[in-house]
């Protein structure tokens, strides 16, 4: 179903040239840390947006600011911070075309409901097996 509506492409400055959005989803390891910098930037299509709800670590924040008041990204959200609370007084606060929400995606009653039976599985399984099913031991 996939490929009915969309490609796959390995080459990240393929991508880079010809998207108009882009949303970083990966996770801080020591090779990603700052992966969306100047150099990525520089392949970006103009007036491309950067979505970050991975990790903060992942983009060099200054040079994003950068790319903003260059008018190369046309936009940055996100939702995550390099330290909590957030470094208010961050160029990136003032930044135009900026975005800014709360990372709190899990915390839905949904989310917290199965977060309570997850929970309650793993406590009735320990009471009838005396195993824990997460791992985690005493």
């Amino acid at each position: 179903y996939f490929s009915d509506f969309a490609e796959i492409n390995n080459n990240l400055e393929e991508v880079l040239a010809e998207a108009d959005y882009l949303s970083l989803h990966i996770p801080l390891l020591p090779d990603t840390k700052g992966f969306f910098n100047k150099d990525k930037i520089a392949h970006c299509k103009a007036g491309a947006y950067l979505i970050n709800t991975s990790r903060a670590g992942v983009v060099e924040e200054k040079d994003v600011v950068a790319a903003l008041k260059e008018g190369r990204l046309a936009g940055y959200a996100t939702d995550v911070w390099p330290s909590d609370p957030p470094p208010w007084d961050s160029p990136i606060f003032s930044a135009p075309n900026t975005l800014f929400t709360p990372h709190i995606g899990a915390s839905t009653v949904e989310n917290m409901v199965r977060i309570a039976k997850i929970a309650d599985d793993i406590i009735g399984e320990y009471v009838r097996s005396n195993e824990s099913l997460s791992g985690v031991s005493s």
